[in-house]
């Protein structure tokens, strides 16, 4: 285990951690009801809310979320999950 890996969620990567992500899978944005979000709460600064841009009905963005090390920076990484997004025409792949 890399020293990294011992630390919290830092995800703006400022070492005032740590930083929190919350999944809002049936936030409805637009008219799309079900398309999902994410609010990350940093330690230090105002929270953010976060989207894919091609967001639509019912992809559920943020049902799932995982930090993860998953470059060699020192920054953590956001995974996260939409079951219900459609990706190259197949339905909520």
């Amino acid at each position: 285990m890399r020293d990294t890996d011992k630390r919290s969620p830092d995800f703006d990567n400022d070492r005032k951690g740590p930083d929190l992500a919350i999944g809002i899978p049936g936030e409805d944005l637009g008219t799309q009801p079900d398309a999902g979000a994410v609010e990350v709460r940093y330690a230090d600064r105002a929270p953010q809310i976060l989207h894919p841009a091609d967001y639509r009905a019912g992809d559920r963005f943020g049902t799932t979320i995982v930090t993860a090390y998953v470059d060699d920076d020192t920054c953590s990484d956001l995974i996260v999950g939409a079951p219900g997004q459609d990706v190259d025409g197949l339905s909520d792949a």
